[in-house]
């Protein structure tokens, strides 16, 4: 349900914006330094860099949420985080929030979270944006087996 909220939200932000489970990886990574809009990760080894404009955030403080939403062509990259509260580290679990990657729009490359797990630590966080890194082992909807491994990722976004 958690992961039909997340595609739910990445659709509408399109519209209305032109290690191991709980270990924190510290990636040499100042996210604070980042330009803002910025989302950087490795993924199975090959380096992302989000194309300038394509990332979206949303703070919903009233809701205890953190969203910050990747729209890269057919790619997508969704990372929310539940009972959010400022600058601290959260474990990434089925049940606490998500992270998640779509290599095209047809679902069949669809990896997430939702049965195993990742880290996020926030390090910067004010009404105007927020900062952190995260990692993540990400598994295929379709095919259980198939896994892709977040390593390495910083984000800087606006709200």
């Amino acid at each position: 349900m958690k992961l039909v909220a997340v595609i739910l939200i990445a659709l509408s932000l399109t519209l209305t914006s032109c290690s191991e489970e709980g270990v924190i990886v510290d990636t040499g990574i100042n996210p604070g330094s980042l330009t803002p809009g910025t989302v950087l990760f490795t993924l199975d080894g090959i380096e992302y860099r989000a194309p300038v404009g394509s990332v979206s955030s949303k703070d919903n403080r009233d809701e205890s949420e953190l969203e910050v939403v990747v729209i890269d062509g057919t790619r997508l990259f969704a990372l929310l985080l539940e009972n959010f509260v400022g600058v601290q580290e959260y474990t990434v679990t089925p049940q606490t929030s998500s992270i998640l990657f779509r290599y095209d729009d047809t679902g069949n490359y669809t990896f997430d979270t939702q049965q195993s797990g990742g880290s996020v630590s926030i390090s910067q966080y004010s009404t105007l944006g927020a900062a952190g890194t995260f990692e993540a082992t990400l598994i295929n909807r379709s095919n259980p087996s198939d896994t892709l491994v977040i390593t390495d990722g910083a984000f800087n976004v606006e709200f």
